[in-house]
């Protein structure tokens, strides 16, 4: 999968600047030209740049973390939204990764020791990167003066059958399980995996378990940061216990519905309104 390839082509790499990208991009006019620069300007940092669809139109730089609930229960433990342009000549600090397109300098990389190796099919990538280079002491900047064309899914005139994004769940709770302290994942995120994931996520990650450990054991001796620096370093915060429960009772309140359908109402849910308005009064 896409997890594997990417890290399998840094590790054969031989430059001073690892360049991951999607197959399906189209790069502009002297795009090395302008990262180059960003790279001699700022070199504690990973980069991404900015985003447009093949009709031209502007999709976002990099990402923001967010609290969104969504039909993709994976994405309740870290959601990330686009955000916008920005100023053109700015390379400035984000969130995390997103586009599809990065650039990583080469001891960036071995510091950090590339993509997470339990990762297979496609996502999270951007999640695994982010958030390690923040807890490692690196910086996430994005490169807004870059617009690269990005030929996305539903742009495709070919069906969606076939895509690898069945792989999103295990991929999360891999990252989760290993970028965390002692006991966060454990305590907070997996119970609710078994909640929302399928079986079949859950029960690839139980047979992965020593090799997630063992990139985890890794991850831990490298990190600069503890997980209460993350609000300040990169505007993410772990979510309560009680924010991850009422987020798991929404998704299976509305499992099952389409996707348009499930976006509105748990964005909005008037029957987890009035749960909540109940316990209020009860409280």
């Amino acid at each position: 999968g896409a997890g594997g390839a990417k890290r399998f082509g840094a590790n054969l790499a031989t430059g001073d600047v690892i360049v991951i990208m999607d197959s399906h991009m189209r790069m502009p006019y002297n795009w090395l030209l302008t990262v180059d620069e960003a790279l001699d300007r700022y070199p504690q940092a990973i980069f991404c740049c900015a985003c447009i669809n093949f009709r031209c139109k502007w999709v976002g730089s990099g990402a923001k973390w967010s609290r969104a609930t969504t039909e993709k229960s994976s994405d309740v433990f870290m959601k990330q939204s686009w955000m916008n342009r920005g100023e053109h000549d700015v390379v400035d600090r984000c969130d995390s990764l997103l586009g599809g397109c990065y650039f990583i300098p080469r001891y960036i990389w071995e510091v950090m020791g590339g993509l997470n190796p339990s990762l297979y099919g496609w996502g999270y990538e951007e999640h695994d990167l982010s958030l390690r280079a923040y807890m490692m002491g690196f910086e996430v900047r994005r490169i807004n003066s870059i617009g690269i064309q990005h030929r996305f899914q539903k742009e495709l005139k070919e069906p969606k059958k076939g895509f690898p994004n069945t792989y999103a769940d295990f991929n999360a709770m891999a990252v989760a399980s290993c970028i965390f302290e002692d006991g966060v994942f454990e305590k907070l995120y997996y119970p609710f995996f078994k909640h929302v994931a399928p079986i079949h996520a859950i029960v690839q990650f139980e047979d992965a378990i020593d090799e997630i450990n063992q990139f985890r054991d890794f991850v831990q001796a490298k990190r600069m940061y503890s997980d209460s620096d993350l609000p300040a370093l990169c505007n993410f915060r772990l979510p309560t216990l009680r924010e991850q429960q009422e987020m798991v009772d929404c998704i299976m309140r509305h499992k099952g519905e389409s996707t348009k359908e499930c976006r509105r109402k748990s964005r909005n849910c008037k029957d987890c309104k009035e749960k909540e308005k109940q316990e209020v009064v009860k409280a």
